[in-house]
């Protein structure tokens, strides 16, 4: 199960749109799924429309569904090329950065106004004094409006409106001048907590130089006067994480990919640091029982990786029971994992679920 939507609304007939928690679609549909299609929801960060969870193993939760359109929401789960997980951890509108030839260009997504039931007026006010001034017509489409910013560089953004929509933030942050990350593919701007990739470019917008890191190849790509200030942009890649590297993002709160997607070692393990290697500790501590139930989230990642850095200990995969009905799959991933979960299974894993456990 992906991580729940927190920033909902509902239609409350002709009363408009009103915020609700997860708890409060429940008391209202106590069993049944709510489509997306039904129109009943609407994610607040980005004006889609979204669906709710029935009744079942998983706590009920909102969701954004597969055949969205835009999936560039802030709470959206967003999966790379292996469908590996990455979530956003905060709740703010996304800023993009296009590059030229000889310039860039700045635009923060706001959310179209479907939920609204006539056109919004929309400032949004950086550094330059008048502002920026939008008319977000009411098409009844959902998704992002992408709001041109031009060349207007600011430490934050303040977003105001007419009539607000509940939950959007009055102000986001904008561009650090030591250093604000984008990623290349789409331009969009990282946040704090995100993932950094080895072998994969982003784009920092600083003032002043950057001289990079043995790790990593920096090349300017711009160069640009605005307001007596120079501000450069580099197209950055990892070659390899180390603790240059992690050095180099964890004043920008961004983290190398050093994470856990399974239980025994880090995806990328570091040399010099003894907690990103295969936990030698644990597996020997698991060897001393004669069954080790195995279940979690998600199925289809952190499980079906723990199973596959086991798979160097088969007298350890022999004494395992996956218990089939205490996980799921993220959604779109259901096949990734099934070649490990099959590996496992002729290694000696048994399959079972809970309930022949507890009356056998």
């Amino acid at each position: 199960m992906g991580p729940a939507l927190t920033h909902v609304s509902m239609k409350y007939g002709d009363s408009g749109w009103k915020h609700v928690t997860a708890e409060e679609a429940e008391a209202l549909f106590p069993k049944q799924s709510v489509p997306a299609g039904t129109r009943q929801f609407i994610c607040e960060c980005c004006g889609q429309y979204v669906s709710f969870t029935k009744d079942g193993i998983n706590v009920r939760h909102f969701k954004h569904s597969r055949g969205e359109e835009d999936k560039t929401c802030e709470e959206r789960v967003a999966r790379n090329a292996e469908c590996e997980i990455v979530q956003y951890n905060t709740y703010d509108f996304p800023l993009r950065l296009a590059l030229y030839d000889t310039d860039l260009n700045l635009s923060i997504g706001i959310p179209q106004c479907a939920i609204k039931t006539k056109d919004i007026k929309v400032t949004v006010q950086g550094k330059r004094e008048d502002g920026h001034e939008y008319t977000i017509r009411n098409e009844a489409a959902s998704g992002l409006v992408w709001l041109d910013l031009n060349k207007d560089i600011a430490n934050s953004y303040k977003i105001k409106t007419e009539s607000r929509y509940p939950n959007w933030p009055e102000i986001i942050a904008g561009i650090n001048p030591a250093g604000t990350f984008f990623d290349s593919y789409g331009g969009r701007r990282l946040h704090e907590g995100d993932e950094v990739y080895a072998e994969h470019d982003y784009y920092m917008l600083r003032k002043g130089f950057e001289y990079g890191r043995p790790s990593m190849n920096t090349n300017e790509v711009l160069k640009i006067g605005l307001n007596g200030d120079i501000w450069r942009v580099y197209k950055v890649r990892v070659r390899s994480i180390t603790y240059d590297t992690t050095a180099f993002f964890l004043p920008f709160s961004l983290n190398p990919s050093t994470e856990f997607f399974g239980a025994f070692r880090a995806n990328i393990p570091l040399e010099g640091d003894a907690d990103t290697k295969f936990n030698m500790k644990l597996k020997d501590e698991l060897e001393s029982y004669d069954v080790i139930w195995l279940a979690g989230e998600a199925k289809s990642h952190c499980v079906a990786n723990t199973l596959r850095q086991l798979f160097d200990y088969p007298e350890v995969v022999r004494r395992l029971v996956i218990l089939e009905d205490c996980m799921s799959n993220i959604s779109g991933c259901e096949d990734l994992a099934i070649p490990i979960y099959e590996k496992a299974a002729r290694m000696g894993a048994r399959f079972e679920t809970s309930e022949s456990l507890l009356f056998a």
